[in-house]
């Protein structure tokens, strides 16, 4: 489900979240010694609920920074989720609009990354890395009940322990949605 995949969930619901048949188009891309940038057309997975969804990635080698900018063209008011999952800690900012992200890396060193929302009217909170309450429960489908349950194909959910959300949360939108959310690692 997109809800675990850090993309768009648009309008949730117990069905797909996405078209299945749908896939993203990369409009364009600009590779040079510093910055790697892409564009990619997204509508075809949510072609249910918007007439446009736009993904913009742009990675600045020289700082770690990157940038997502999303445009969403949407076909009536709706509610969005935007999620980031990780295992670091997740302080919020007084505003929310922005969260310092902490954790060790494998040689033990803290390691800090900045998160903030620099064009949007969205603000940040903290949830928990599962389902949401208008999702199926996975550990009930047919594929996952008739399976043996091993670590390559297990039978429930993996319980995403030590896994938080940095998230967005949308209700009652307009029409034109669009956010940026910068990202570069503290010194």
């Amino acid at each position: 489900r997109a809800e675990g995949h850090n993309t768009w969930v648009i309008n949730p619901k117990n069905g797909f979240d996405q078209l299945l048949d749908g896939g993203g188009i990369i409009e364009g891309y600009n590779f040079t010694d510093n910055i790697s940038r892409a564009v990619v057309d997204l509508t075809s997975v949510y072609s249910d609920d918007a007439n446009a969804v736009k993904r913009g990635i742009e990675y600045d080698k020289s700082t770690g920074a990157v940038l997502i900018r999303d445009e969403l063209d949407l076909k009536k008011t709706s509610e969005l989720y935007w999620f980031m999952h990780t295992k670091a800690d997740i302080t919020l900012s007084a505003d929310k609009k922005s969260a310092v992200l902490t954790a060790e890396n494998l040689n033990g060193e803290t390691k800090r990354l900045w998160v903030g929302i620099t064009d949007g009217d969205g603000v940040f909170e903290i949830k928990a890395a599962a389902p949401l309450e208008t999702s199926p429960n996975p550990d009930l489908w047919t594929e996952n009940q008739n399976n043996a349950g091993d670590s390559v194909n297990p039978q429930t959910q993996n319980s995403n322990e030590g896994i938080s959300k940095l998230a967005v949360h949308y209700q009652n939108t307009g029409l034109a949605v669009s956010q940026s959310v910068y990202m570069i690692p503290l010194k």
